[in-house]
């Protein structure tokens, strides 16, 4: 059965919900622009206005586990260069 037109903006409606969960749209820029263009494409099909999502101060990947390592190998490596000056 095909899906009605109030349907899918419904559908549609659940899916930015999901993606504007704490962790899903603060997690990366690229989670972040997901959101975004959701509720873009949600404003073109309801003919309102989006109201966009404004960038975290910090993105939860800074504070994972990889992007803790990652700041420690930067923080290391640039010891490691004015150590050898």
């Amino acid at each position: 059965m095909r899906k009605t037109y109030k349907q899918k903006i419904k559908s549609l409606a659940e899916l930015i919900e999901i993606q504007g969960d704490n962790g899903n749209w603060n997690y990366d820029p690229y989670m972040h622009g997901m959101l975004n263009g959701m509720i873009l494409s949600q404003s073109v099909f309801t003919d309102k206005d989006p109201i966009f999502k404004e960038a975290p101060e910090k993105w939860l990947y800074d504070k994972s586990i990889i992007g803790r390592i990652k700041n420690w190998l930067l923080v290391k490596t640039n010891k490691l260069i004015k150590s050898r000056r």
